[in-house]
Order: C-alpha cells, then structure tokens, then sequence
C-alpha cells in the first residue's frame, strides 16, 4: 500500500523551538504508519507563470506532497500549496485570520463566539502617526487598565496592559507603523488564563496558566509563565470547539479567560500552536492526536492506495 506523502513546513532557521516542533509532529506521523518529513520553508519559493500560453503555479520543489502541515504563517506559499491540490493543515484562510488578532476578533464575533470588546485601529501608512482620536476612543469606552496588541505577533511578547495614557502611547509608539487594536481588560484570579488544544472538533488537552512574576499579566507558558492540567469545565470546551470553527481550523490552541464573576472570553485562536509543553504538563501526546486527525483525512480523500 502507497503511503501518501506528507510534509511538515517549517522555517527552521526560527531556532530549536520551532525545529523541535516539526520534529516532534513528523515523528508522531510516522508512528501512525504514514511518510512525514520535514521540508524547511526557505527552500521553498512559489513559480506564478504570466506565459500567455500556460499560466500556472509551481512550487520550487521536485514532488509535492499530498498533505502539508502548515507550521509557518507563509499564506502566499499556503495558497499555492492548496492551488496545486495539497491538502493544508491549516488552510490559508485559517493561517491568515488567526496570524491577525484584529480579523480573529472579527470572526469570533460574527460566530457569537464571546470575546473582550476590542477597538481595533486604523491602519496607518509608513510614516503616519496614531491620531489621539484613537486614544480618546479607547479611554471613553474601557478606560484605564486596557489591553494594546500589535494585530501580528506571538508568544505575547507583544501584548501590554496601560495603566493611563502615559503608558498607552509609549506602547503605541513602540509598534511604530504596524497595526494594533485594543482591548478591555478582563480582571481574572491570579491572572490565570487557560489555553485549550482543540484538533478535530474536539478539546484534547487543557491547561490553566498563571504568571510566574508578580505585576506580570499575561500567561503564555514561553513567558516563563507556569502551568498545570485541567480537566476544564464543559462550557470552556464547548467555547474553544467553537472559537476554533469560527476560524476554520482542524489544530488550534485556544486561549480564555474567565472573570471574576465567571463570564468566559476567547483571546486568541492560535492556528499554529507548539504544544511540547501542554504535552509535558498534560501527559498527553498532542502531536499524536494531530497524527490520527491526519491518518483519518488521508483515509477518507483516498489518499492512502
């Protein structure tokens, strides 16, 4: 029986981190008895033909796979993947709606999926500067502490609480032309958040977060945050299987909180999730649930021959 050809697309010039992730989902892939390799993302550049004789899309690579494991947020190279009929995980519409906080808010919404009210700012030319109507907007409608993220970035390094306007334009200034958007901040126990690991449509490992430094709001786990396993309250499974449809994703690390009076909200929905420390925490093999998410697709497109 032809084993179909997967990839796990990884840039992995980013460092071990990034290099441990695509090892570990190849690995588990492999265990399930399918072909996985790792294919760095550097190597790859996308042929769009203008030959008005042929026009097509090529991949720089001598045999495509049947199914990429999107581990980048490369949607150009996403897209051409999905062109040429390779099944990605995610799709290039759930990379780039989860890659911007500000479109992931969007689409939660639009889903009834309940998340902090947001602003989200205008996008600004190189070279314009924020207009203080966004600042006074902000401080009519939140008010002080509020949340100021750029609209891309990851492991929350750039997300801060302002605690007035001092702060808040010194935080705004610091994205310089990039996009941002802001947000009320949800008081929470300890500043604990959760991050749920949902693949398939179902929730298969949670952890509930807590900073490791005093005054430190955010949670994330590469912060130095600690973490410990939980078996979440129903309703907190059911929000991230929803928050992770609204975006169209088959593997998303969803992050809520809940707040003193135990209203829940999602933060993000994180498309392309490590999960070596959820795993460790959790004793769960996320990687090898990934794995049988996959097993199944290739089973059902008759992919395996």
């Amino acid at each position: 029986m032809d084993k179909p050809e997967i990839w796990i697309v990884a840039n992995l010039e980013l460092g071990p981190k990034f290099q441990d992730q695509a090892t570990l989902v190849a690995e588990a892939i492999n265990k399930e008895g399918l072909h996985a390799r790792v294919v760095d993302s550097l190597e790859l550049a996308v042929l769009v033909s203008t030959d008005e004789q042929e026009r097509q899309i090529s991949i720089t690579n001598d045999q495509l796979p049947d199914i990429a494991v999107m581990q980048i947020k490369d949607t150009a190279l996403n897209l051409a993947l999905e062109s040429l009929d390779v099944i990605t995980i995610n799709s290039s519409h759930t990379v780039r709606v989860c890659d911007d906080k500000a479109l992931t808010h969007l689409y939660l919404v639009k889903e009834g999926v309940p998340t902090p009210s947001t602003l989200i700012a205008p996008e600004r030319y190189p070279g314009q500067p924020s207009r203080e109507t966004i600042i006074v907007q902000s401080e009519d409608i939140f008010g002080y502490p509020v949340v100021v993220k750029a609209t891309k970035g990851s492991f929350g390094k750039e997300v801060f609480r302002a605690n007035n306007r001092e702060e808040l334009l010194a935080h705004i200034d610091s994205f310089k032309d990039r996009a941002f958007l802001l947000q009320r901040y949800i008081a929470t126990p300890n500043n604990q958040d959760f991050r749920l690991q949902v693949i398939d449509g179902k929730m298969v490992a949670a952890v509930a977060r807590q900073p490791s430094e005093r005054g430190e709001f955010r949670a994330n786990l590469t912060l130095g945050a600690s973490g410990i396993a939980i078996d979440p309250h129903p309703h907190l499974s059911e929000l991230a299987i929803r928050a992770s449809k609204a975006v169209g994703a088959i593997t998303a690390g969803v992050d809520i909180v809940v707040d003193q009076q135990g209203s829940a909200y999602v933060l993000e929905v994180n498309s392309n999730a490590h999960f070596r420390r959820i795993s460790e925490i959790t004793g769960i093999d996320v990687a090898l649930c990934l794995a049988k998410s996959i097993r199944r697709i290739t089973t059902e497109d008759h992919l395996l021959k």
